[in-house]
């Protein structure tokens, strides 16, 4: 009887060690998103020196990333709520801005703001072009025009669009 124990006692230990070397050989994303590139096949060996073996793309919230005019600059904080227009249908969606550089590009006078759109549906698609409503903001800041919009891709989390514009 006691070495009957004795070998369910091994076995499980092999399981559990057989568990465990696959456990090691899992991958699992940090973040909840969609695959958008595999980069090694099935049995690819993965090198340290070449540890990626796919790109997530995390789509809920999304980023979007602003040049606003150098004047616009004071219009912005954050954590302040801002109207979007994201892509071409005539319909809006509230953002909230996450950063704003304190330094301008000098090549357009400008300064960036980032933007975070929550995308719980999925109804927003990264690449796709935003709009930043001025018009939405302070009066005293900024004119009440909807020319003054100012344009961009919206990205994914991790900044990148599917197209530059």
């Amino acid at each position: 009887m006691l070495s009957v124990r004795e070998d369910l006692e091994i076995k499980q230990l092999e399981f559990r060690r057989i568990e465990a070397q696959l456990e090691q050989r899992s991958i699992r994303s940090p973040i909840a998103g969609i695959v958008s590139e595999v980069t090694k096949d099935a049995g690819e060996f993965v090198s340290p020196s070449d540890p990626v073996v796919a790109r997530v793309v995390q789509l809920d919230p999304l980023l979007v990333v602003f040049s606003v005019p150098l004047q616009h600059r004071n219009a912005f904080h954050p954590n302040q709520t801002v109207t979007l227009q994201p892509g071409y249908a005539d319909i809006t969606a509230e953002g909230t801005v996450e950063f704003v550089s304190r330094t301008t590009d000098t090549s357009n006078s400008s300064i960036r703001v980032k933007v975070r759109l929550p995308n719980p549906n999925g109804e927003y698609q990264s690449g796709e072009r935003a709009l930043l409503r001025l018009d939405a903001l302070t009066a005293q800041a900024i004119p009440a025009s909807s020319s003054d919009d100012i344009a961009s891709p919206i990205a994914d989390r991790n900044h990148e669009t599917a197209s530059r514009q």
